[in-house]
């Protein structure tokens, strides 16, 4: 991402990325959460055969996961501007930080719950589904990095698009 933002020579546009970089780890980090609980717990039940408890793990770990994405949205969107100027974003990457973490923080519940499922389908086991969701993840945000910063106009907007 940082290449493709790089290629509009925008500074100002690289310095929001990093900016808002703490957002990112922030929502990585309550996935994460959600993902090594039920990646723990969730083994342990389908080894003992337990499966119907396994199922409701499973639904408590991903409906926890998409409401505490909805928590940190309704959280960080009205309180976004005092956050980025707590953080110490100011002129031309102010506008520009704002824009990409609105993304990042729209998209909360989506990166918060694909992250616990990604940790708890590795937990379970299935680390090579868990591989190739991340290797995917990656090549379709290579293919739609160019297509959202250039071709969409969306500049820094769009690199936040596809977290």
């Amino acid at each position: 991402m940082p290449f493709f933002v790089g290629q509009l020579g925008n500074t100002a546009m690289l310095a929001a990325i990093t900016l808002a970089f703490p957002f990112q780890i922030a929502l990585m980090g309550i996935g994460q959460i959600f993902g090594v609980g039920g990646g723990t717990l969730i083994p342990r039940l389908l080894g003992e055969k337990n499966f119907e408890e396994a199922r409701k793990a499973s639904s408590v770990n991903f409906y926890l996961a998409l409401l505490s994405g909805g928590i940190m949205m309704l959280i960080f969107v009205p309180f976004l501007t005092p956050i980025l100027n707590l953080m110490g974003a100011q002129g031309e990457a102010f506008q520009y930080t704002r824009d990409f973490a609105l993304v990042l923080a729209l998209g909360s519940p989506l990166i918060i719950t694909t992250m616990a499922l990604s940790e708890t389908i590795r937990g379970e086991g299935a680390s090579t589904a868990s591989m190739t969701g991340m290797i995917l993840s990656v090549v379709v945000n290579i293919i739609l990095d160019p297509i959202f910063i250039f071709v969409l106009r969306l500049n820094v907007m769009g690199a936040a698009s596809r977290r």
